[in-house]
Protein backbone atom coordinates (compact mmCIF):
# COMPACT_ATOMS: atom_id res chain seq x y z
CA UNK A 1 0.00 0.00 0.00
CA UNK A 2 1.49 3.34 -1.03
CA UNK A 3 1.60 6.41 1.19
CA UNK A 4 -1.19 8.94 0.63
CA UNK A 5 -0.49 11.69 -1.87
CA UNK A 6 0.95 14.63 0.14
CA UNK A 7 -0.76 17.02 -2.26
CA UNK A 8 -4.03 16.13 -0.57
CA UNK A 9 -2.96 17.63 2.77
CA UNK A 10 -1.57 20.70 1.01
CA UNK A 11 -4.83 21.21 -0.93
CA UNK A 12 -6.98 20.81 2.18
CA UNK A 13 -4.76 23.32 4.00
CA UNK A 14 -5.70 26.09 1.55
CA UNK A 15 -8.36 28.48 2.91
CA UNK A 16 -11.59 27.82 1.04
CA UNK A 17 -12.24 31.52 0.41
CA UNK A 18 -8.86 31.80 -1.34
CA UNK A 19 -9.81 28.83 -3.51
CA UNK A 20 -13.16 30.47 -4.28
CA UNK A 21 -11.45 33.72 -5.23
CA UNK A 22 -9.05 31.86 -7.52
CA UNK A 23 -12.08 30.24 -9.18
CA UNK A 24 -13.61 33.67 -9.83
CA UNK A 25 -16.34 33.48 -7.18
CA UNK A 26 -15.96 37.13 -6.21
CA UNK A 27 -19.67 38.02 -6.15
CA UNK A 28 -20.31 36.22 -2.85
CA UNK A 29 -21.51 38.47 -0.03
CA UNK A 30 -20.91 37.89 3.67
CA UNK A 31 -24.08 36.86 5.49
CA UNK A 32 -23.44 35.99 9.12
CA UNK A 33 -20.87 33.20 9.25
CA UNK A 34 -21.20 32.38 5.56
CA UNK A 35 -20.55 33.95 2.19
CA UNK A 36 -23.57 33.53 -0.10
CA UNK A 37 -24.48 34.22 -3.69
CA UNK A 38 -25.38 32.64 -7.00
CA UNK A 39 -24.18 29.13 -7.74
CA UNK A 40 -21.67 29.17 -10.59
CA UNK A 41 -23.41 26.13 -12.08
CA UNK A 42 -27.17 26.58 -11.54
CA UNK A 43 -27.41 30.34 -10.89
CA UNK A 44 -29.98 31.68 -8.46
CA UNK A 45 -29.34 34.45 -6.00
CA UNK A 46 -28.49 32.97 -2.62
CA UNK A 47 -28.54 29.20 -3.00
CA UNK A 48 -24.75 28.84 -2.88
CA UNK A 49 -22.77 29.35 0.32
CA UNK A 50 -19.27 28.98 1.69
CA UNK A 51 -18.60 28.60 5.39
CA UNK A 52 -14.95 29.57 5.95
CA UNK A 53 -15.06 28.49 9.61
CA UNK A 54 -15.87 24.93 8.60
CA UNK A 55 -14.00 25.12 5.30
CA UNK A 56 -16.95 23.84 3.28
CA UNK A 57 -19.37 24.96 0.55
CA UNK A 58 -22.93 23.99 -0.32
CA UNK A 59 -25.41 24.52 -3.14
CA UNK A 60 -28.99 23.95 -2.04
CA UNK A 61 -30.12 23.17 -5.59
CA UNK A 62 -27.35 21.18 -7.31
CA UNK A 63 -27.79 17.59 -6.13
CA UNK A 64 -24.99 16.55 -3.81
CA UNK A 65 -22.95 19.71 -4.36
CA UNK A 66 -21.00 20.44 -1.24
CA UNK A 67 -17.77 19.69 0.50
CA UNK A 68 -14.23 20.93 0.94
CA UNK A 69 -11.80 22.87 -1.24
CA UNK A 70 -11.25 20.00 -3.67
CA UNK A 71 -14.99 19.40 -4.06
CA UNK A 72 -15.46 23.13 -4.72
CA UNK A 73 -13.01 22.97 -7.63
CA UNK A 74 -14.70 19.80 -8.92
CA UNK A 75 -18.11 21.54 -8.77
CA UNK A 76 -17.12 24.86 -10.35
CA UNK A 77 -14.88 23.44 -13.07
CA UNK A 78 -16.89 20.24 -13.65
CA UNK A 79 -13.75 18.18 -13.35
CA UNK A 80 -12.51 14.99 -11.69
CA UNK A 81 -10.88 14.70 -8.29
CA UNK A 82 -7.44 14.29 -9.87
CA UNK A 83 -7.94 17.36 -12.06
CA UNK A 84 -9.12 19.41 -9.07
CA UNK A 85 -6.12 18.32 -7.03
CA UNK A 86 -3.81 19.25 -9.91
CA UNK A 87 -5.53 22.67 -10.17
CA UNK A 88 -4.90 23.35 -6.49
CA UNK A 89 -1.35 22.04 -6.01
CA UNK A 90 0.15 20.99 -9.33
CA UNK A 91 0.25 17.98 -11.61
CA UNK A 92 2.82 15.56 -10.29
CA UNK A 93 2.95 13.90 -6.93
CA UNK A 94 5.31 15.69 -4.61
CA UNK A 95 8.24 14.01 -2.96
CA UNK A 96 8.57 15.26 0.59
CA UNK A 97 10.64 14.05 3.49
CA UNK A 98 8.99 12.07 6.32
CA UNK A 99 9.34 14.94 8.80
CA UNK A 100 7.43 17.32 6.51
CA UNK A 101 4.80 14.64 5.86
CA UNK A 102 4.36 14.18 9.64
CA UNK A 103 4.07 17.96 10.11
CA UNK A 104 1.39 18.18 7.42
CA UNK A 105 -0.54 15.27 8.93
CA UNK A 106 -0.36 16.79 12.43
CA UNK A 107 -1.54 20.14 11.05
CA UNK A 108 -4.44 18.45 9.25
CA UNK A 109 -5.49 16.62 12.43
CA UNK A 110 -5.34 19.88 14.42
CA UNK A 111 -7.39 21.67 11.76
CA UNK A 112 -9.99 18.87 11.72
CA UNK A 113 -10.25 19.02 15.52
CA UNK A 114 -10.78 22.79 15.32
CA UNK A 115 -13.51 22.29 12.68
CA UNK A 116 -15.23 19.71 14.87
CA UNK A 117 -15.04 22.05 17.87
CA UNK A 118 -16.46 24.90 15.78
CA UNK A 119 -19.29 22.69 14.52
CA UNK A 120 -20.11 21.53 18.06
CA UNK A 121 -20.18 25.13 19.30
CA UNK A 122 -22.42 26.21 16.39
CA UNK A 123 -24.77 23.31 17.11
CA UNK A 124 -24.85 24.18 20.82
CA UNK A 125 -25.72 27.81 19.98
CA UNK A 126 -28.47 26.73 17.57
CA UNK A 127 -29.99 24.45 20.21
CA UNK A 128 -29.87 27.28 22.77
CA UNK A 129 -31.55 29.66 20.30
CA UNK A 130 -34.30 27.11 19.57
CA UNK A 131 -34.89 26.54 23.30
CA UNK A 132 -35.07 30.30 23.81
CA UNK A 133 -37.74 30.58 21.11
CA UNK A 134 -39.65 27.69 22.66
CA UNK A 135 -39.41 29.23 26.16
CA UNK A 136 -40.91 32.51 24.90
CA UNK A 137 -43.87 30.75 23.26
CA UNK A 138 -47.36 31.56 24.50
CA UNK A 139 -50.61 29.67 24.07
CA UNK A 140 -52.38 30.40 20.78
CA UNK A 141 -55.78 30.95 22.45
CA UNK A 142 -56.99 34.51 21.95
CA UNK A 143 -54.25 35.48 19.50
CA UNK A 144 -54.00 36.00 15.76
CA UNK A 145 -52.65 32.47 15.55
CA UNK A 146 -55.97 31.09 16.81
CA UNK A 147 -57.86 33.20 14.26
CA UNK A 148 -55.55 32.04 11.46
CA UNK A 149 -55.98 28.39 12.40
CA UNK A 150 -59.78 28.79 12.53
CA UNK A 151 -59.79 30.34 9.06
CA UNK A 152 -57.73 27.38 7.81
CA UNK A 153 -60.20 24.97 9.42
CA UNK A 154 -57.72 23.71 12.00
CA UNK A 155 -58.35 23.26 15.71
Amino acid sequence: MSAPDPRLAIAKDKPILEVAERLGLDTLKRNGLEHVGPCPICGGEDRFSINPGLGVFNCRICAGAGGDQIALVEHVQSCSFKEALAYLVGERELEIDPAERARLQAKAKKKEAARAEYAALARKRAIAAARNIWARAVPAAGTLVEQYLEIRGLD
